[in-house]
């Protein structure tokens, strides 16, 4: 009776088969008809004399008389098994025993715990596309962690991560093959011939909901123009850290959600990262929300730099540059994505492009955030601006605080707009504590609001570009609202005949103490104020309230709760 340790199933290319089923049958038995009785360690016998590979293609220990070989059932594969006591020495207790190549009783030990597989100990060859691509997968297949030391892998095929879980650990990342100034590093490159669509994708086999809890760090993906996506990655909770993506032709990276059933990839981080020379760098496609990316470079990309059709993205500390077209693209989505410390500079068209042809968007933030200068060899004409607001009308609500708008020394060709509001999709915009330099740096001016009629705009405590206010028009009788008509902007009453403005009793929320409201009269009809509920107007001695004649402006200033002091052109 020999005893048979637990082994790793696998196809003629290296590949694990899982749930394969096998029967035993003795060598002499050379036609496989009468298969042996096996047993498990413990002497029970099992089903039919069938041993069945787990999830991983990993079958159970079990006990058989004789030298034996196993007919693979589910796949075209008849694969000789050793007895414990002439396989090779070294193996532990849980130990795998696998096939090492493809000759005859070629078998070597796989601890089970191993805390990293060494892609090297799987057959992985520098140089080697085919056998590097069959190493990589056997080692996801397995699940858990894989090591990938310090070389240029070249692999001739899509590498696929399936299981959750799972850890791609190299080396180190280095710059991408062909760089100008390349240093050395831990890459997996596409080789000549190269066969899939990306070089890594990260997405369940079943493909029906994102995978959880990967980590990919460490790695130089190249694509050497060949390949083109660097990482499709399907995945919520993960971490992508210290890798850099090079040279793919369509994109660097994809994050990508489910539309159908409704699935989202939320809170993947990537950190560290490096993403240029592809077409498109880094695009987050549906259900990729709450991305969080953090100290990463985002550089030379020919078409876009970062494109977004998702929401909720969180960029902090990132360096966005050199793109062909825009270095950030809102193509019908990103609500409530929000950019802090990040600097975008450098690219063909505008530095950022907030378009809401496919779909509205809502609450779009800029912090602390550096715009500057143009591509100077592709924009040849001051017809660019640093920032773009376009398209169908939408919620808008962007916000620029302690943003920086610069044109760097040296710089002939000058942004026409530092912030382009060019349609009602940039409506109630807030543009505060900005630096915009002075008025030489702009090709037409730092800001355009090209519907202020219909828009509410607050743009206040700039340098180098005035307060904006613009009018809250009404034509008849008007109750004052909070907290649109205390922002500054003054409400224009236009009409031809006298008409009431009245000032609303305090409310939570509603005006407060130190509130101030302007009211103008614009109309031949005399604007008289009344007072509301429980409400006081306090108009100096000799005046009354209301505007004195066509043009006069009138300010209300909350001293007291629900008490109002008026001043100014009063009758």
């Amino acid at each position: 009776m020999g005893n048979f340790p637990r082994a790793l199933v696998t196809d003629d290319a290296g590949n694990p088969l899982p749930g394969a089923v096998g029967k035993f049958y003795a060598l002499s038995d050379t036609s496989a008809t009468t298969p042996l009785v096996v047993t498990d360690l413990f002497g029970n016998a099992l089903t039919n004399n069938e041993i069945v590979a787990n999830d991983l293609g990993i079958t159970p220990g079990v006990r058989c008389p004789g030298y034996i070989a196993v007919s693979w059932v589910s796949g075209a594969n008849r694969q000789d098994v050793q007895a414990v006591d002439i396989v090779p020495a070294g193996g532990g207790v849980g130990d795998i025993l696998r096939k090492a190549s493809a000759a005859d009783f070629d078998y070597a030990w796989l601890p089970a715990d191993t805390p990293l597989r060494d892609i090297r100990d799987f057959g992985a060859v520098v140089g080697d596309a085919a056998a590097t691509r069959a190493a990589i997968q056997a080692c996801f297949d397995l699940g858990g962690a894989t090591y990938i030391p310090y070389g240029d892998w070249s692999v001739d095929g899509t590498l696929n991560v399936t299981l959750d879980g799972t850890m791609v650990i190299g080396q180190g990342a280095g710059n991408r093959d062909g760089a100008t100034q390349p240093t050395p590093g831990c890459g997996i490159r596409a080789a000549a011939g190269f066969t899939g669509t990306e070089i890594l994708k990260v997405q369940r086999v079943a493909d029906d909901r994102p995978l959880a809890a990967i980590h990919i760090a460490g790695v130089n993906i190249d694509g050497d123009s060949i390949a083109a996506t660097g990482l499709l990655l399907r995945a919520s909770q993960s971490t992508v850290e210290n890798v850099h993506f090079w040279q793919c032709t369509t994109v660097g990276v994809k994050v990508q959600g489910y539309v159908s059933p409704s699935w989202d990839t939320y809170d993947t981080r990537f950190t560290n990262c490096l993403i240029g020379y592809c077409y498109d760098g880094l695009v987050m496609e549906d259900h990729s929300n709450d991305l969080h990316v953090t100290n990463c470079i985002i550089l030379n990309n020919t078409h876009d730099g970062v494109i977004s059709r998702s929401s909720s993205a969180q960029f902090t500390a990132c360096h966005i540059y050199t793109s062909g077209r825009y270095n950030l693209f809102f193509d019908g989505g990103g609500s409530r994505s929000k950019f802090a410390n990040c600097k975008f500079e450098g690219c063909g068209d505008h530095i950022v492009n907030i378009d809401s042809t496919n779909g509205g968007y809502s609450d779009i933030q800029f912090t602390g955030c550096g715009f500057s200068t143009h591509n100077q060899s592709t924009v040849t004409t001051n017809t660019k601006d640093y920032v773009i607001i376009q398209g169908t009308p939408g919620i808008g609500r962007t916000q620029f605080v302690g943003c920086n708008f610069a044109l760097k020394g040296g710089s002939t060709i000058k942004p026409r707009y530092g912030i382009n509001i060019a349609s009602s999709a940039g409506q109630n915009t807030v543009i505060v504590g900005c630096s915009f330099g002075p008025t030489s740096h702009w090709g037409t001016a730092p800001y355009k609001n090209a519907s202020a009629s219909s828009l509410v705009h607050y743009v206040r405590g700039n340098s180098g570009l005035p307060d904006v206010f613009n009018t809250l028009a009404q034509t008849a009788a008007y109750t004052l609202v909070f907290p649109t008509d205390a922002l500054g902007d003054p409400v224009e009453v236009n009409s031809a005949t006298t008409v009431a403005v009245t000032v609303p009793p305090a409310a939570d929320p509603g005006f407060m103490k130190g509130n101030v409201v302007k009211v103008a009269q614009v109309g031949a009809g005399q604007v008289t104020f009344t007072a509301g509920a429980g409400v006081t107007l306090q108009v100096p001695t000799g005046k009354t309230a209301a505007c004195r004649g066509q043009y006069s402006q009138v300010t209300l200033r909350m001293r007291l709760t629900n008490v109002w002091v008026l001043e100014g052109d009063l009758a």
